[in-house]
C-alpha cells in the first residue's frame, strides 16, 4: 500500500479521550508543537493532511501550509462525534486507511507512526492501536473499510476501547514512546509544553526500559547493569553541576541506561549508536557510541560523554568498583592476548587521565566522591 493513499486527520477542539474535554484549544499557542506534529507525518510520507477545526476557529497559523487541507466540522455542535464524521467525509475516494489522532497529542514520535504504517502493510490489517506500557494511545491507524464502523462509535467511550472491540481486526502494537498517551489538556502551563519540546530528542526513563525490554529484549544482568550505569551517572553529573558544571542529567540518564543496549554484538556501541540515530535520538547516540574508550584531552571541561563513559568504568556487573578493580579484570581474562590487553592497558591510561580531569571539577577525591555516590 502506498503512503500516498493514506491521510492523516488531526481533531482541533476536540478530545478523543474523554467526552468531556470537547473544549477549544488556542491553536496559537500550540503553534510549534502542532507544527512538530505535522512534520512527524510528513517526515513518514504521509502527505493528506486534514486538520478538522470547529466553527467560528476561522483564523489558523497554518492554513497556508502546502499539503494541509483545513476541515471545519459540519455541524454546530463543538463534539468529537461530529468533528470525527467531518474529517471522514473529507477523505479522498482512493484514501485506502486514514491515521487519526487530536492536537492534545502533539509529540508522537515519527518513529511510532513509521511502526504503525509498517504494520498495516502486512496482510488483513483492519485497526492498529498503538500501546505504551500496557496502555492505549494516539495516533491509530484504520482501514477506509471500517470508517462506516467508526462513525458508529458513539464518542462517549474512549475510542481505543471501541476499536479494540470485536470486529475492527484491531492490532495492538507496543512502542517506546509515552507520548501516544500525552494529553495536552492535562499540561495547561506552556513552560511544561517547552521543556518536553526541548528535550524531544531524549528518550524518557520509561522509554528506555521499554527499548531495553521489549525493542532489544535485554538479559536481567545487563538491565542491572545499565542501571547500575545510569544511576551513578546521574549521581556524578548532579554532583559536578553542584560545582558550576552545565550538564544535561536527563542526557546522562538515558544514555547511561541504553549504552550497553546493543551488547552481545559485534562493535555494539557504534551499532546501539546507529540504531539510536534512526529512532530520532542523536544526542543520546553521540555519547552511547563513545562510550568504550575515554577521551585523554586535558584542555577541555567535563562533558555528558565522559560521564557516563566514567560511570560505565567503574561498574563491574551491577557493583561500583574502583577503576583498578575493573580494568585488573580485563587484563587478567586478556593476559595472552597482546593485542588486546595492549588495547585495555591504553584504556585504562586514558581512563586514569579521565579520573584526575573529573577529580579537579569537582575539587575532591574520586574515591570518597564514588563511594558517597554509590549510596
Amino acid at each position: 500500500m502506498g503512503r500516498d493513499k493514506i491521510s492523516a486527520i488531526i481533531l482541533v477542539g476536540a478530545s478523543l479521550c474523554e467526552s468531556d474535554q470537547s473544549r477549544i484549544l488556542n491553536p496559537f499557542r500550540y503553534g510549534p508543537i502542532v507544527s512538530r506534529l505535522l512534520a512527524s507525518f510528513r517526515q513518514v510520507n504521509v502527505i493528506d493532511l486534514i486538520l478538522v477545526l470547529n466553527e467560528g476557529a476561522t483564523e489558523f497559523p497554518f492554513n497556508n501550509l502546502k499539503g494541509l487541507r483545513i476541515v471545519f466540522n459540519d455541524s454546530r455542535i463543538p463534539d468529537v462525534h461530529h468533528c470525527l464524521r467531518s474529517g471522514i467525509n473529507a477523505l479522498d475516494s482512493d484514501c485506502e486507511a486514514f491515521l487519526l489522532t487530536s492536537i492534545e497529542t502533539p509529540l508522537v514520535r515519527r518513529t511510532t507512526i513509521e511502526e504503525l504504517l509498517a504494520t498495516f502493510e502486512s496482510p488483513n490489517s483492519g485497526a492498529i492501536v498503538p500501546t505504551f506500557c500496557g496502555k492505549r494511545g494516539f495516533p491509530v491507524l484504520v482501514s477506509i473499510q471500517l470508517a462506516q464502523k467508526v462513525l458508529d462509535w458513539n464518542g462517549i467511550d474512549d475510542l481505543t476501547d471501541y476499536l479494540s472491540r470485536e470486529g475492527f481486526g484491531a492490532t495492538q502494537i507496543k512502542v517506546p514512546d509515552e507520548n501516544i498517551l500525552v494529553n495536552i489538556g492535562a499540561l495547561n502551563d506552556g513552560t511544561l509544553w517547552a521543556e518536553r519540546l526541548k528535550n524531544h530528542d531524549i528518550p524518557s526513563v520509561e522509554e528506555c526500559f521499554a527499548l531495553l525490554n521489549h525493542k532489544f529484549m535485554v538479559c536481567e544482568e545487563l538491565l542491572a547493569h545499565s542501571q547500575a550505569v545510569a544511576n551513578l551517572a546521574v549521581k556524578l553529573a548532579s554532583a559536578l553541576n553542584r560545582c558550576g558544571n552545565r550538564l544535561d542529567v536527563k542526557l546522562v540518564e538515558a544514555a547511561g541506561l541504553l549504552h550497553d543496549m546493543a551488547r552481545g554484538q559485534r562493535n555494539h556501541a557504534c551499532l546501539a549508536a546507529n540504531l539510536l540515530r534512526e529512532m530520532d535520538f542523536p544526542r543520546v547516540a553521540e555519547i552511547v557510541e563513545a562510550h568504550m574508550d575515554p577521551m585523554s584531552s586535558e584542555a577541555r571541561s567535563v562533558n555528558e560523554k565522559d560521564v557516563v563513559c566514567f560511570a560505565d568504568k567503574l561498574v563491574q556487573n551491577d557493583q561500583v568498583v574502583p577503576l583498578e578493580t575493573r580494568f585488573q579484570r580485563q587484563l587478567d581474562r586478556h593476559a595472552h592476548d597482546p593485542v588486546c590487553k595492549a588495547a585495555i592497558e591504553k584504556r585504562f591510561a586514558n581512563s586514569k587521565i579521565l579520573k584526575g580531569r573529573i577529580e579537579e571539577a569537582l575539587s575532591g577525591s574520586i574515591s570518597t566522591i564514588i563511594t558517597e555516590l554509590a549510596v
